[in-house]
C-alpha cells in the first residue's frame, strides 16, 4: 500500500488499508464469528462489562477454544470475572497490565469509578 506523506512524498507501508469498523451488540456474536477478543473500552469496562454475562461468556468460550483474549487501558476490567474451564480466573497468576492506579490518580478519577482496575487484577 502506498501512502502520501504530508510533504507530498510517497512512502510504502506494509499495512493493509484499514478494515471497516463494525459495531454490533455482543449478544449477536458467537465465538465462531470471532478470531480474537480485544477489549479497549476506556473506563466504561469498569461500569458496563465487569459483570456482563454475555461479554464474560464470549471471553470464556474464546479462552476455552485457545483464541486470544486481550484488553488495553481499562479493558482488563472486562476480563476480571472471566474464568477458565476449571473455574480459575484467566488473569490469576499471570503478568498483566492495565490502566494503573497511579494513572487513575493522575486523571483524578479514583473516586469516580467503582474500583481501580490494577487493584482488581491483583485481587484475582
Amino acid at each position: 500500500m502506498t501512502q502520501k506523506h504530508n510533504k507530498g512524498s510517497k512512502i510504502q507501508s506494509p499495512c493493509p488499508p484499514a478494515l471497516p469498523q463494525i459495531t454490533v451488540p455482543s449478544s449477536m456474536l458467537a465465538v465462531t464469528d470471532l478470531v480474537l477478543s480485544k477489549l479497549s473500552t476506556a473506563n466504561l469496562a469498569v461500569f458496563d462489562l465487569t459483570n456482563n454475562a454475555v461479554s464474560i461468556s464470549l471471553a470464556e468460550q474464546m479462552w476455552k477454544e485457545g483464541k486470544p483474549v486481550s484488553a488495553i487501558c481499562h479493558g482488563p476490567a472486562a476480563i476480571t470475572n472471566v474464568k477458565d474451564p476449571n473455574g480459575k480466573h484467566i488473569v490469576s497468576g499471570r503478568r498483566v497490565t492495565s490502566f494503573s492506579n497511579e494513572e487513575e490518580e493522575q486523571v483524578q478519577l479514583t473516586k469516580a469509578i467503582p474500583y481501580l482496575v490494577e487493584t482488581r487484577l491483583k485481587e484475582v
